[in-house]
């Protein structure tokens, strides 16, 4: 896996959404922060997810997890980022910054804050690409 956008274009994945550059606010809740519909064809198609969590104060919660359904049907939920980061800094999604799987046609692919933010402040910044 690379951990460059570029990588996903000249693989034929596209951008789909983004958080932009202002990023998505952790929340005292939970939200859904971005999200893709497969394209209903009858094949498997394949998402990645690139970003990073930019702690500016010690984080409780702030679980970042995506939802998506496997080409064989079966539902999913990861969780890319388990929050709770207790120093300040910048944390990449996933284990190295992105996160890919393969997806079932015809089904939503859905970036979440998983856990509410109960204290701390965090930004994320997110982009999805899919074919």
């Amino acid at each position: 896996m690379s951990t460059n956008p570029n990588a996903a274009a000249s693989s034929g994945l596209a951008k789909i959404a983004d958080t932009g550059a202002a990023g998505f606010t952790l929340i005292n809740g939970t939200q859904n922060v971005i999200a893709w519909t497969a394209p209903s064809d009858g094949q498997a198609h394949t998402f990645t997810v690139y970003g990073q969590v930019h702690v500016t104060a010690i984080e409780t919660g702030g679980q970042i997890q995506i939802a998506y359904t496997q080409p064989d049907g079966n539902g999913q939920t990861t969780i890319i980022d388990a929050g709770g980061h207790g120093a300040t800094g910048t944390f990449g999604l996933g284990s190295s910054g992105n996160f890919s799987r393969q997806v079932q046609a015809g089904t939503t692919v859905t970036l979440q804050q998983g856990t509410a933010l109960t204290a701390g402040t965090a930004v994320m910044f997110a982009s999805l690409f899919g074919a």
